[in-house]
Parts: C-alpha cells; sequence; structure tokens
C-alpha cells in the first residue's frame, strides 16, 4: 500500500504544532507583535496558535488569514500548509488548483513536504492533469532530502514500475531508507525482499519482519507467524505462530484468518476447535487464499467427499498452489470425485513437482516406475522418489521400501 495518506496525517500534525523553542523564549504576544510588524515566521506561528487554539481560541478563518500573510511573503512552510488548506478545506473552500499553486512555490523553494504533495497531486491528479514522470521527479527531490513518504512511494514505484522501469535495487535502496526511519510498511517491504531472495535466515528478514509486526502490519505479522511455524530463521513454536496469525486475522489479514483457521482446526498451538477453524479456513478460501481453498479441499476429501474436494482445488491450482495440483493427481490417480485417467494425474503430478513440491515429486516418480500414465523409466522414478524421500515425503519413503530400495 502507498503512503499517500500518510501525508494527511504529517500535514495536520503540522497545523496543530507551534514551535515549543520559539513559544518558551518569547511570550506569545511578542510574537503577536512582530507578526503585525511583517516577520513571516512569527505569522507562521500565529496562524499554527489560531488553528491549535492555544493562547488564542481556535479560530481556522483568523487562522488561514495569517498563513497567507506568511506564505505571501515566501515562507516555504507557511506555502505548504496552505496548499493543505486549500486541498483539504481547512478554513477555506477547497480549491485543488490553488492547493497545487501554493504546493509549487513552497516545492520550489526546495521544501521537501511541498515537494512530496505536489508529487501526489501528479500522480492522482489533483488540481493538475496526471503526470507519472513529473511526480517521480519530485519524490526524488524529497526523497533526496530524507522525506519519508517520499522515499516509500519511489520505492514503491519502483517496484512495481510505476513511471519507471523496474528496477528492485533502486526500490530496496528507497524502501530501506523509509524503513530506517521507522516506517513499518517500508520495514514490512524490505523484509519480504530478503526473505524471498536471502531466506528466513537473512538478519533482515528478522530485524524488519519483526519491527513491522510489532508496529502492527498485517501481513507482516502473517509472514512471523509463518517463521515461527517453520522454524524458519526461528526456533519453531506453534504458540508464538498462533499467536501471531491471530493478530494478523483480527485485523482481517486473508493469510492471516486462513493460517490462524487451520491452527484452530488442527490444534497446532492452541486448543483445538475443528469447528470455528473450518469457518476461518472458509471465510479465507472465500476471499481467494490459494492455502485456504487447498486446506478447505483437504478436510472434504478427508470427510469423504472428493467431489466437493475437487471444487476446492481447483480454485486453489489457478493460482498455482503446488498442493493442490498434487492432490488432483492424487484424485485422478485413484479416480476419487472423478473419473480415473492416469494421463491427467501425472499432468498435475509434474506441476506439483516442478515447483519442488515432494508429494508431486514422489507420486511422479511411481508413475516413471511402473510406466503409470507416462513412459517408463525406472531410473528417473527412482532418482524422483529419492528426492522427495529425502525432503521428508513420508509417501515416497514408504514406496521406496516396499520396493526394497534406500534414499
Amino acid at each position: 500500500m502507498k503512503l499517500v495518506t500518510l501525508l494527511r496525517f504529517a500535514l495536520v500534525a503540522l497545523l496543530l504544532t507551534i514551535s515549543t523553542a520559539v513559544v518558551s523564549a518569547q511570550s506569545f504576544d511578542e510574537i503577536l507583535s512582530k507578526a503585525h510588524e511583517g516577520d513571516a515566521q512569527s505569522q507562521l506561528v500565529v496562524a499554527k496558535a489560531y488553528f491549535k487554539g492555544e493562547s488564542v481560541a481556535h479560530d481556522l478563518v483568523v487562522a488561514h488569514e495569517w498563513l497567507n500573510k506568511s506564505a505571501s511573503q515566501g515562507n516555504a512552510e507557511a506555502q505548504y500548509l496552505l496548499g493543505y488548506c486549500y486541498e483539504d478545506g481547512v478554513g477555506v473552500t477547497k480549491d485543488p488548483a490553488a492547493a497545487t499553486q501554493w504546493y509549487r512555490k513552497a516545492s520550489d523553494a526546495g521544501y521537501d513536504e511541498a515537494q512530496c504533495a505536489l508529487a501526489i497531486c501528479y500522480e492522482t491528479g489533483l488540481g493538475v492533469e496526471e503526470n507519472q514522470a513529473e511526480a517521480n521527479r519530485l519524490y526524488l527531490l524529497a526523497a533526496e532530502q530524507g522525506n519519508l513518504v517520499a522515499q516509500y512511494n519511489l520505492g514503491y514505484n519502483y517496484s512495481y514500475g510505476v513511471g519507471f522501469a523496474k528496477d528492485m535495487t533502486q526500490a530496496i535502496k528507497w524502501y530501506t531508507l523509509a524503513a530506517e526511519q521507522g516506517d513499518e510498511d517500508a520495514q514490512a517491504e524490505v523484509a519480504k525482499y530478503y526473505y524471498q531472495t536471502q531466506g528466513s535466515d537473512s538478519p533482515e528478514v528478522k530485524r524488519y519482519f519483526g519491527a513491522a509486526a510489532r508496529k502492527g502490519v498485517a501481513w507482516a505479522q502473517t509472514m512471523v507467524g509463518d517463521m515461527y511455524f517453520y522454524g524458519e530463521g526461528v526456533e519453531p513454536s506453534y504458540h508464538k505462530a498462533v499467536s501471531w496469525y491471530s493478530k494478523a486475522a483480527s485485523q482481517g489479514d486473508v493469510e492471516g484468518i486462513a493460517n490462524y483457521g487451520l491452527c484452530l482446526y488442527m490444534g497446532y498451538g492452541v486448543q483445538q476447535n475443528p469447528y470455528m477453524g473450518m469457518q476461518l479456513l472458509v471465510a479465507a478460501a472465500e476471499e481467494g487464499s490459494a492455502m485456504a481453498q487447498f486446506n478447505v479441499g483437504f478436510a472434504y476429501l478427508d470427510d469423504g467427499d472428493p467431489v466437493e474436494a475437487l471444487k476446492w482445488f481447483r480454485l486453489s491450482a489457478k493460482q498455482n498452489y503446488p498442493e493442490a495440483q498434487a492432490y488432483i493427481g492424487y484424485c485422478y490417480f485413484y479416480g476419487q470425485g472423478v473419473t480415473l485417467n492416469y494421463y491427467e494425474a501425472v499432468k498435475w503430478f509434474k506441476l506439483a513437482a516442478d515447483q519442488g513440491n515432494l508429494l508431486g515429486k514422489g507420486c511422479l516418480g511411481v508413475c516413471y516406475y511402473f510406466g503409470t500414465g507416462v513412459t517408463r523409466s525406472t531410473e528417473k522414478g527412482l532418482k524422483l522418489m529419492r528426492e522427495s524421500a529425502r525432503g521428508g515425503c513420508v509417501e515416497a519413503q514408504d514406496a521406496l521400501r516396499s520396493l526394497g530400495c534406500s534414499w
């Protein structure tokens, strides 16, 4: 998710903040006197006081008047805040064109918040014609000054090729800079990148996923849950996995719901509750979780309803979920819920095996060994079964054992 909306919170905070260093050194009356004399910075402080209602009565109209005086003298922060007022209708009627005019003045003066705000205007077409190239140029100017929102949005745009050629090196560079400033969404993106490229043992994964999860990023909480569930980079703990899945699920994260449901259904790290677990799995499956769709299918298969199981397996397999592909192969191999078809079984086993799925690889090995649905090759069959068995696939181990073969 891009951090366009985060800018709003930053702007409101600025509007409601009076510089304590200035106020503590001078009385408000002295600041007001300087403002009447034409001091632009004092006029800005007075404007903020009226916005907040500190030392004076809260009055947005008067606040806007003082802000306009400061901005008209070239105070970049005042110009920026005045742009926000016109954009959001604070003390004035909303006027996107006027907003961009003031943002541009502050941006031209090098004010990073204004550069970022104007970039968002160009990206969304607020008050100006949409222009992604100009938006990215402005993001870069702001990001180079350390603007967190601009750094994150640059990372996002490089990551997804928005106005740039997709470039993950640049994306991670900017995400990392935002992450180092404490942005939880950037931390999650950095962690995901290193998880996918270097694995769970990467120190960046532990550092950034943990930080993002603790700050409440739901999908990061699910990923931390996965790390504890599978013991990836941490000591395995179903109890800790469930704790993180539950946090993610409470925020509506679909994969968090799916994983929490599976733990409840199976009793992993929590008191077993198949009914509640199945409800959560179905809810996540209906929202498109491939993992949940597979597990709902597996539950139906286990309950003796292969037709319903196949429906869910196919939905999951459409998303290239390898376990679902392997079990569709299983259903064709044994004629469960579908007409027996060894050739179709081999097709599905191969799809799963090509993704490294151990069950799919083991079953494909059996088919090659006996020439079932494929040209026989005992050598290839044994190779596949042994690879599967060494990876821990019990079915492949049993098949080799029955053949009197080691692995």
